[in-house]
């Protein structure tokens, strides 16, 4: 039954990020608050921190390229690639 609450979180890591592509403020936050508490929430269900860190940092480069993406169309969008 871990295994599924695991993948249901893993899941979510890379769903919520696509949110900020239809609501910028709910997805930017949400995806900060699952960032927060996704590491306690699978390591207590039994993931290991090994697993954990690759699973981690690949949502952050998907979070990081949805961002990406939004500041395409904004004026800051030259300094966004460059911070990239």
């Amino acid at each position: 039954m871990a295994s599924v609450f695991q993948a249901v979180i893993v899941a979510a890591k890379f769903v919520v990020p696509m949110v900020m592509l239809y609501l910028p403020w709910l997805g930017m936050w949400s995806n900060y608050i699952l960032d927060i508490v996704d590491g306690d929430l699978l390591q207590a269900l039994g993931m290991s921190d090994w697993w954990y860190q690759r699973i981690d940092k690949s949502a952050d480069l998907f979070s990081y390229l949805i961002m990406w993406l939004m500041a395409r169309h904004w004026q800051v969008a030259r300094l966004i690639t460059i911070l990239f």
